[in-house]
C-alpha cells in the first residue's frame, strides 16, 4: 500500500508543479503535452497552497489566452475540477463563466495522442466541445458539495450561450436582458429565446442547453430530501442575484408547481412585469399559477391577480387572458379579476395554456390519390374519375 504523502511532500510537489506550469507557459517552443501535465500537476496538488495554484490557473482562462489555447487546455483542466473545487468554489464558477463564454469554432485537424502506429486525429471544436461535456458531468457533484456555487455555474454556463448563440431575445422589441426590483433587491432576466433551443425545436446537448435539463433532474431529486425547500431556496436567491436566462427562471416554476410546498417562493416573481411578460416563461408560469394559486397566501394571490390585469400595451391582451385563464376559478380573490373572468367566459373563454412554440410530426401513406386531394382535386367527382 503507498504510504500517505506529508506535509511537506505535498508542499514540495506543489511548489515544482506550479514552476512546471509556469515553464512550459512561458517557453516560446510550446510543449503541449508538457503544459498539460503542469496543468494536471497543479491541479492535483492544489491543497499545498490553494491562493497560489488558483492564481496560476486563472492563466488558462484569460480571455486572450482560452481563444488560443483552450482547445488544448480546457479538457484536462475541467478534468481536475473535483479536486479544486474544495479548496475554491469561486474559481469553479469563473471556469463555467469563461467556458460558455467562448466557442471554438475552427475545423483544423489536432491529434490524439502520439502513437505512430494508431495514428487518430479530431478538431480544434470537438476538443473544446469535450471541455463542456466534462463540465455538463461535473454538475450533480458540484449540486452535492454546494447549491450555490453549482446555481452560479449553470447560470453563468447559460448566459454564455445566449449572449453567444441567441442574442436577439424572443420578442424582437425588448432588451435582452431586463433588471427590476423585487422587495428593494434588483432582479436580472435574460430573455433567452429559450422556447425554441429548450423548450420546443432542437436542443443542443453539446452546448449550453445540456445543463438545464441536468439541472432540473438533479434539482427535483434534492428537494425531496428533508432540506429540500431550504436547497430550493438557496436556488431561487441565487438566481435572482445572477443574471438568469428565462429557461432556468421556467424550471423553478416547473419545479414549484409539482412541489407546492415550494410555490410562495415563488410567488414575488409571479408578480413581477417582466416575468409575467416573457414569452419564454408563458406556459411554465401557467402551469404554476394552476398548480398551486390556492397554495399561496391571500396577499400573494391579491398580487399576481392585480399584476396581470395592469398588463398593457399592444398585443398583451392574449397574455393576459392567458394567465387569467390559468387561475382556478374558486382560488381568485379580487372582485376586479372575477369581473374579468367573467367576461372572458361570456366571449368563449380564455386561450389554452400550451406551449408557445413546439415542433409536431406525423405520418401515415401517402400515395396519389393522397397527394391529389391535398391539392384539392375532388377525387369522387366524374372528371376526376
Amino acid at each position: 500500500m503507498r504510504a500517505a504523502i506529508t506535509s511537506n511532500q505535498m508542499t514540495m510537489a506543489g511548489n515544482a508543479a506550479r514552476r512546471l506550469l509556469q515553464t512550459a507557459w512561458a517557453d516560446e517552443r510550446r510543449v503541449d503535452i508538457t503544459v498539460i501535465t503542469g496543468i494536471e500537476a497543479v491541479a492535483k496538488t492544489v491543497s499545498s497552497d490553494p491562493v497560489a495554484s488558483v492564481t496560476l490557473l486563472r492563466t488558462a482562462i484569460e480571455p486572450v489566452h482560452l481563444r488560443q489555447y483552450g482547445y488544448r487546455e480546457l479538457f484536462w483542466l475541467a478534468h481536475r475540477l473535483k479536486e479544486i473545487a474544495p479548496h475554491d468554489l469561486e474559481f469553479v464558477v469563473d471556469f463555467y463563466q469563461a467556458a460558455y463564454a467562448w466557442h471554438e469554432t475552427s475545423a483544423d485537424t489536432t491529434q490524439m495522442g502520439t502513437s505512430a502506429l494508431l495514428s487518430l486525429s479530431s478538431n480544434k471544436r470537438q476538443d473544446y466541445q469535450g471541455a463542456w461535456h466534462q463540465l455538463e458531468e461535473f454538475v450533480p457533484s458540484l449540486m452535492e458539495l454546494d447549491i450555490r456555487a453549482a446555481t452560479q455555474a449553470v447560470a453563468r454556463a447559460v448566459e454564455g450561450y445566449v449572449r453567444r448563440a441567441h442574442p436577439t431575445p424572443s420578442d424582437a422589441n425588448a432588451e435582452l436582458q431586463v433588471i427590476f426590483s423585487i422587495n428593494g433587491t434588483d432582479t436580472r432576466l435574460l430573455r433567452d429565446s429559450s422556447l425554441f433551443w429548450f423548450r420546443g425545436g432542437y436542443v443542443d446537448r453539446v452546448d449550453a442547453p445540456a445543463h438545464p435539463h441536468g439541472f432540473a433532474q438533479e434539482l427535483r431529486k434534492a428537494v425531496q430530501e428533508p432540506d429540500g425547500e431550504s436547497t430550493f431556496a438557496a436556488v431561487v436567491n441565487t438566481f435572482r442575484a445572477e443574471t438568469t436566462a428565462a429557461g432556468l427562471w421556467g424550471i423553478a416554476f416547473d419545479i414549484a408547481a409539482e412541489h407546492l410546498h415550494l410555490a410562495h417562493l415563488l410567488a414575488p416573481l409571479a408578480s413581477a412585469e417582466p416575468i409575467l411578460r416573457s414569452l419564454d416563461l408563458l406556459h411554465s408560469l401557467g402551469t404554476y399559477l394552476t398548480a398551486s394559486f390556492h397554495a399561496l397566501s391571500d396577499a400573494n394571490r391579491s398580487a399576481i391577480e392585480q399584476a396581470i390585469l395592469a398588463l398593457s400595451g399592444p398585443g398583451v391582451e392574449t397574455t393576459r387572458s392567458r394567465l387569467a385563464g390559468c387561475i382556478p376559478s374558486g382560488t381568485i380573490e379580487t372582485t376586479p379579476m372575477r369581473e374579468y373572468r367573467l367576461t372572458l367566459d361570456q366571449s368563449g373563454g380564455a386561450p389554452p395554456n400550451e406551449p408557445v412554440f413546439k415542433i409536431t410530426s406525423s405520418y401515415g401513406s401517402y400515395d396519389s390519390d393522397t397527394h391529389l386531394a391535398s391539392q384539392g382535386v375532388p377525387l369522387d367527382a366524374k372528371e376526376t374519375v
